[in-house]
């Protein structure tokens, strides 16, 4: 099409950028042994998010003891094995992006059934 030209328009297109936050946030559990525990937590924010899990103050990663997946908008902390005495603690997600992080815990306690 010789002769005409076209024009972008950048106010049609919105640039999202908002920190983390999470919009529902951990619970405590009380779970009974025997029992596999889930945690899970819902966030929003933009751009890109990092996740850290931590039980305790100190970092979960992925492994032959707990599963960490983000599905959607919800992280979610699975203990692959069945719920112990080790199981209890103080369990952390923290999300962040560079707009700023949030954090939320969840306080559990194994016991007998």
């Amino acid at each position: 099409m010789k002769g005409k030209s076209q024009s972008f328009n950048c106010s049609n297109y919105s640039f999202l950028s908002e920190p983390g936050r999470f919009v529902s946030r951990l619970k405590d559990q009380t779970i009974t042994m025997s029992k596999k525990l889930r945690l899970e937590c819902t966030f929003t924010g933009a751009p890109k998010l990092f996740i850290t899990w931590c039980k305790d103050g100190k970092q979960v990663c992925a492994s032959n003891r707990f599963n960490t997946k983000v599905i959607g908008n919800t992280c979610v902390l699975e203990c692959l094995h069945e719920t112990n005495k080790d199981t209890s603690g103080k369990y952390s997600c923290e999300i962040y992006n560079t707009y700023g992080s949030d954090i939320c815990h969840a306080q559990v306690m194994a016991v007998t059934g």
